[in-house]
C-alpha cells in the first residue's frame, strides 16, 4: 500500500477521539501540508471580519482606584508633610487673599521670605556682601588634632616631663613618691648622704625582684597541650580556681562558703577616732536578717499568700484587737515556712514599735514589713559616733580647761565652727597671686615681728628712716600687748604720714 504519512495517522487514531471544533487545531493533532515548511507554521493569517471583534469602539474606562482600607499612623508629628509640601492655590481669589494677607508683615516689603535683608545700600558699589569679610585673618599655627595629641616621640614626651617636673618642684613642691626634697641645703651639708648601716646581705638591692616575683609567673615557651592543661588545672593567682571551666555552672556572682559574720570593729570602725556606735552595728545585723527573710518570700516560684496570712491573723485574733502574743506569732510564720532569727526579729520588731514591752505584736504592721511590694517602714538615723562622745568646744574652752599656762599654743587647733582651709587652693593655682608666687601666706602680715626684722625688711624694699622717725612709728603701731606687726607698721606709717 501506497500511504502517505496523514492517512497513517488517521488510521491510528481512528474512533479514539471526537472533533468538536474541525476549524481549530486542536492540541497533540499533527496537521500536514504539501510543501509546507516551519516558517510557515509561526504565521497565521487573519481576514478583516475575523479581526473585526478585537478592536474595541470605545475608550477605555476612567477606573481609579479606591483608597486603602489599611489605617496605617502616621506619628506624632503627622502635619510636618503639610508645612513642607503646602498645597498650591490655583484659584486667583485664593492667590490674591494669600498676598493680602502677607501685606501686613514687615518681611513683606524689605526682604523676602527666608533670606536675609539685602546689604548692597550699607556697603560700598561693587562689593559682594557673600563672598567677602572684614577683618583680620584668624593666625593657624597648628591644627587642633595636633594641639591635643602632637607627633612627638617617647623620648621629646619623657624630656617635656622631667623639665615640666622640675617647674613644678619649684612652684607647688610637688615631689614623686620616694623622690628626695631638695631643700638647697648649703656645705657642709651633702645630698647623696645616707644614715645608718649598709645591710650585709645583697647591698646592691637585686634581691628584692625574686622575692616580689612569684613562682611560675615567668613566661616559658610550652606547647599549646601543656597551656591548656595548666589553664585548666592549675590554680592562677587572682583568678578563681576553676577546675575543667566548672564556675559555668553555678550563676554570675556566686560566692561559695559560709559567710563570716561582721566583727565590731571592721575597717570603717577603725578610721574613726572614737570607739563604734554598737546601736548602728546592732541595726544593721537586724536590717540584714529581716532582708534575708523578704528575699526568701520574693524568691518563691509561687506568689507568697500575704492575704492568707493575714486572714490567718485575723481568725486568731478573737477580740478584734490586732495584736498576738509573740508565741502565736512564730507558729502561723512556721505555718507558711517562714523562720525568722529569734534575736534580731524581735530587736527589729521593738525598734519599729510593732513590738511591745509585754511581747504582744500588732500583726498588721507585721504583714506590712514581710511584704515585699510595700515600703518598708522609716528608721531614724543612727550617728556613726555615739551621742555620749558627741562633745564641742571651743578653743578658748579648750585652752582654759585644760591648759592654764600662757605657754599653750593655740595656732593648730582649729576653731569651733570654721574648718581650717589650706592658703593654696584651685584657684591661686590656676590664677596665682604674689603671696603663692613667693610661697607665703595673708597670715603672714598679722604675726607679731621684731624691730630688726622690720628694720631689715623696709632696707631690702628701699625705704630709709632715721631712728627718732622709726621709733615714732613703733610706738603708734603697737597693740594692747605691746606687739607690732607688719601690717600694723604699715597702717601707722600711713598714719604718721598723712599727719
Amino acid at each position: 500500500y501506497d500511504l502517505n504519512s496523514k492517512q497513517l495517522f488517521d488510521m491510528a487514531y481512528e474512533g479514539k477521539f471526537t472533533d468538536r471544533n474541525p476549524s481549530l487545531r486542536a492540541a497533540g493533532l499533527l496537521s500536514f501540508k504539501e510543501n509546507e515548511k516551519i516558517q510557515d507554521c509561526f504565521v497565521h493569517e487573519v481576514n478583516e471580519d475575523e479581526a473585526s471583534p478585537f478592536f474595541c469602539q470605545t475608550g477605555p474606562a476612567d477606573y481609579k482606584l479606591p483608597p486603602p482600607r489599611v489605617d496605617i499612623y502616621k506619628g506624632f508629628h503627622s502635619d510636618m508633610k503639610e508645612c513642607l509640601q503646602p498645597e498650591v492655590d490655583h484659584s486667583f481669589c485664593d492667590v490674591l487673599d494669600k498676598e493680602f494677607k502677607e501685606t501686613v508683615y514687615d518681611s513683606y516689603w524689605k526682604k523676602p521670605t527666608g533670606r536675609v535683608a539685602d546689604q548692597d545700600p550699607m556697603l560700598p558699589a561693587g562689593m559682594e556682601y557673600d563672598k567677602e569679610c572684614f577683618g583680620r585673618p584668624t593666625l593657624r599655627d597648628v591644627t587642633a588634632a595636633e594641639l591635643v595629641s602632637p607627633q612627638k616621640s617617647y623620648l621629646d614626651v619623657m624630656e617635656q616631663s622631667r623639665v615640666g617636673h622640675e617647674m613644678y618642684k619649684k612652684t607647688h613642691d610637688d615631689y614623686d613618691p620616694g623622690e628626695q626634697v631638695q631643700r638647697n641645703f648649703v656645705e657642709p651639708f651633702k645630698q647623696n648622704l645616707v644614715w645608718g648601716k649598709n645591710t650585709s646581705c645583697d647591698p646592691q638591692g637585686g634581691c628584692i625582684k625574686k622575692v616580689m616575683t612569684m613562682k611560675g609567673d615567668e613566661d616559658v615557651l610550652v606547647s599549646k597541650v601543656l597551656s591548656d592543661h595548666r589553664q585548666r588545672t592549675k590554680h592562677l593567682v587572682g583568678k578563681v580556681h576553676a577546675p575543667n571551666d566548672n564556675i559555668r555552672c553555678v550563676p554570675e556572682g556566686h560566692a561559695f562558703g559560709i559567710l563570716n559574720k561582721r566583727g565590731v570593729y571592721g575597717v570603717a570602725e577603725l578610721l574613726q577616732d572614737c570607739d563604734p556606735s554598737l546601736d548602728k552595728l546592732d541595726l544593721l545585723d537586724e536590717l540584714s536578717s529581716i532582708n534575708f527573710l523578704r528575699n526568701q518570700i520574693a524568691k518563691r516560684e509561687s506568689a507568697f499568700p500575704h492575704r492568707d496570712l493575714l486572714d490567718t491573723f485575723h481568725r486568731i485574733d478573737s477580740n478584734h484587737t490586732n495584736v498576738l502574743s509573740l508565741q502565736t506569732v512564730y507558729e502561723v510564720l512556721a505555718d507558711f515556712q517562714l523562720h525568722p532569727d529569734k534575736v534580731p526579729f524581735e530587736a527589729l520588731m521593738k525598734r519599729l514599735k510593732i513590738m511591745s514591752d509585754d511581747k504582744m505584736i500588732d500583726f498588721v504592721k507585721l504583714a506590712d514589713v514581710l511584704n515585699v511590694n510595700v515600703m518598708f517602714p522609716d528608721i531614724s538615723k543612727v550617728e556613726n559616733v555615739p551621742k555620749e562622745m558627741l562633745y564641742f568646744e571651743t578653743t578658748n574652752q579648750f585652752s582654759q580647761k585644760y591648759h592654764h599656762s600662757e605657754e599653750f599654743d593655740t595656732k593648730g587647733i582649729p576653731t569651733a565652727g570654721v574648718p581650717p582651709r589650706p592658703h593654696v587652693s584651685i584657684e591661686s593655682l590656676v590664677s596665682p597671686s604674689i603671696f603663692t608666687t613667693y610661697g607665703l601666706e595673708p597670715k603672714e602680715f598679722f604675726i607679731p615681728r621684731s624691730r630688726e626684722f622690720l628694720h631689715t625688711l623696709l632696707e631690702r624694699l628701699g625705704c630709709r628712716f632715721d631712728t627718732h622717725r622709726f621709733e615714732e612709728i613703733w610706738h603708734a603701731a603697737k597693740d594692747k600687748k605691746g606687739c607690732v606687726s607688719v601690717r600694723s607698721f604699715i597702717k601707722a606709717f600711713k598714719s604718721v604720714q598723712r599727719c
